[in-house]
């Protein structure tokens, strides 16, 4: 499990609703609104469960959860 928090502006239930969502943003016009999007590709691609939690003005926490994976063994007996 990672965990990332900060204690930033925060965000609205609608904007978490939307925050995956390809070009959206609450940026200036000249962002284009993909980097949360890859993050969360990248993270399901993964098998990872995602969960945010946040509130205007109170900052926001992102919770993901990986699941372990058994390494194949090199070579050698044990």
């Amino acid at each position: 499990t990672i965990s990332v928090a900060d204690s930033g502006s925060g965000m609205s239930e609608d904007v978490q609703k939307k925050m995956f969502e390809p070009f959206f943003t609450t940026k200036e016009p000249t962002r284009n609104g993909l980097g949360a999007t890859v993050a969360y590709g990248i993270l399901k691609n993964h098998g990872a469960k995602i969960k945010v939690s946040s509130a205007p003005e109170k900052g926001t926490t992102f919770v993901i959860n990986l699941p372990m994976k058994q390494m194949p063994r090199c070579g050698g007996k044990n």
